[in-house]
């Protein structure tokens, strides 16, 4: 079950909002050595950990904190667009309509299991519930495949570069309500993984570009926007001026 947390309702769930940066902490600081990124020896931030940040978390059924992601307006400043641009072809992404999604975390006892799915899953339902039309993100160049397999549509914005030894690459991943629908079927999910029904943000129709029943999986009347041209834990650095910043997206 994926829980939605942001500024408006953070206040109900500090409990998750700390068990998602402890696990954050396991996964980035302790397995991928972001020591720049402590907090207080058992935290995980970064500068984009503000209030205009949003959470995906998976939760069990003891509402422990099994899962984690993190959403982030493209519109503002952001991870692609100031550390790293030159992934990019052309100009960054950012759009009101447009997400970032980073620090992708699943706790070591459920790797392997369904709850990379649900994540995304979560992103896919939270995009299509607020009328977005997707997420920017970094990802290892190897695993797009396995994006893709799991029922993603992804474009790459730009060239694959080495980074840390490993070669990463910028991609656009789409929301549709055609996504969803298959997604469900190859993770064998029927029905929302949302905890609750999100009620969408935007006011006016002319900025929703589709309104999406995710319980049952199917779309209503409204044209969705066309845009053009992420798990095990993945990182990638970069250097700018002498900052130093990193994007986790995966396990």
């Amino acid at each position: 079950m994926i829980r939605v947390i942001d500024r408006t309702n953070r206040h109900q769930f500090m409990r998750s909002l700390e068990q998602q940066f402890r696990l954050r902490h396991e996964i980035f600081v302790k397995e991928r050595g972001w020591k720049e990124f402590d907090r207080d020896g058992i935290y995980e931030k970064d500068q984009y950990d503000d209030d205009h940040a949003s959470y995906l978390i998976s939760i069990d059924e003891k509402q422990n904190v099994i899962g984690s992601s993190r959403i982030y307006p493209t519109a503002r400043p952001h991870m692609l667009s100031e550390q790293f641009a030159a992934l990019v072809e052309g100009a960054v992404p950012q759009r009101a309509d447009l997400l970032e999604f980073t620090r992708l975390a699943i706790c070591k006892r459920m790797r392997g299991s369904g709850v990379y799915n649900e994540l995304f899953l979560g992103l896919q339902e939270f995009c299509l519930e607020r009328g977005f039309s997707g997420a920017t993100t970094l990802v290892r160049s190897f695993r797009i495949p396995v994006v893709e397999a799991a029922g993603m549509e992804v474009a790459p914005l730009g060239r694959s570069c080495e980074i840390d030894g490993e070669m990463c690459t910028a991609i656009l991943i789409k929301a549709s309500a055609e996504s969803v629908m298959r997604m469900r079927k190859i993770a064998g999910i029927s029905g929302t993984v949302m905890e609750s029904n999100l009620a969408p943000v935007r006011k006016s129709p002319e900025e929703i570009p589709i309104r999406f029943d995710v319980a049952s999986g199917s779309a209503q009347p409204g044209q969705a926007r066309q845009v053009s041209g992420p798990a095990d834990a993945t990182f990638a650095m970069h250097r700018r001026g002498g900052d130093r910043a990193r994007c986790g997206i995966g396990r």
